[in-house]
C-alpha cells in the first residue's frame, strides 16, 4: 500500500488549516513531525501490509502553527467481493493527554528521587498493608534488606495493634485523609521504635 490520500473531512482540514488538494495522496503527510514520520509510515506500512487494523500516534502541525498529538485509528476496507481498497480512519487530538502523561512522569520522578534521599524512613503500603515501596532508611531502621521488606505486611513488624486493628485503620486513613497515628515497629533484632503513619 503506497499512503495515498483521496479524502479527508472538513474537521481535518481545519485542524491542520491545510486545503483538500494539500493533503491528497502524499501531501498528509507533509505535516507530520520530522522525528515522528518514519516511525508513522512503517507503522502504516506494516498494518497495510498485514490488512489489520492500526493504531498509532504522532505530531503533526495545526493550523496554529503547532504541533500537536493526535492518535490515528485505521480500519481496512474491503469490497463486497472481499478485495482488499485501503483504509478510512480517524485522529483524534491527544495533546493534553500525552502532556499530562508527562507531568505524572516528571513527578514521579521526582517523588522516587525525594523517597530514595530522604532521611526518615518512609514506606507506602496498599490496601491490605502490604509493603509496596520503601526506601533505605526506612530498612535500615528496620534491619530488613530491600527484598525482604517488600514481602512484608506492616502487621509483621507491628507490635501495638492486631492484623485486624491495623487493616482497618489502614482503610480509614485511605478513605479519611489527611490523617497520622501513632504505632510501634519491632526491628529485625528485636528492639522497637515509635513511628507514625499517615496517609497522603
Amino acid at each position: 500500500m503506497d499512503g495515498l490520500c483521496n479524502y479527508v473531512n472538513k474537521p481535518w482540514l481545519d485542524f491542520t488549516g491545510r486545503n483538500l488538494e494539500q493533503e491528497l495522496g502524499k501531501g498528509w503527510l507533509e505535516n507530520i513531525h520530522p522525528e515522528d514520520l518514519q516511525q508513522s509510515i512503517s507503522a502504516f506500512s506494516f498494518a497495510s501490509g498485514n490488512q489489520s487494523e492500526i493504531r498509532f500516534e504522532f505530531r503533526i502541525l495545526s493550523a496554529l502553527g503547532i504541533y500537536r498529538w493526535v492518535l490515528v485509528h485505521g480500519v481496512p476496507r474491503f469490497n463486497t467481493e472481499g478485495v482488499y481498497l485501503g483504509y478510512i480512519g480517524s485522529g483524534v487530538d491527544i495533546t493534553e493527554r500525552i502532556e499530562k502523561e508527562k507531568i505524572i512522569e516528571t513527578l514521579s520522578l521526582r517523588n522516587k528521587t525525594l523517597l530514595q534521599t530522604a532521611s526518615d524512613g518512609i514506606h507506602i503500603i496498599d490496601l491490605q498493608g502490604n509493603i509496596i515501596e520503601t526506601n533505605h532508611s526506612f530498612c535500615k531502621m528496620l534491619g530488613y534488606n530491600s527484598e525482604e521488606i517488600l514481602k512484608l505486611n506492616v502487621a509483621d513488624f507491628d507490635i501495638k495493634w492486631s492484623r485486624e486493628e491495623l487493616l482497618l485503620l489502614i482503610q480509614n486513613l485511605f478513605k479519611h485523609p489527611p490523617s497520622s497515628r501513632q504505632k510501634t515497629g519491632a526491628r529485625m533484632e528485636q528492639s522497637w521504635m515509635w513511628s507514625s503513619i499517615a496517609s497522603v
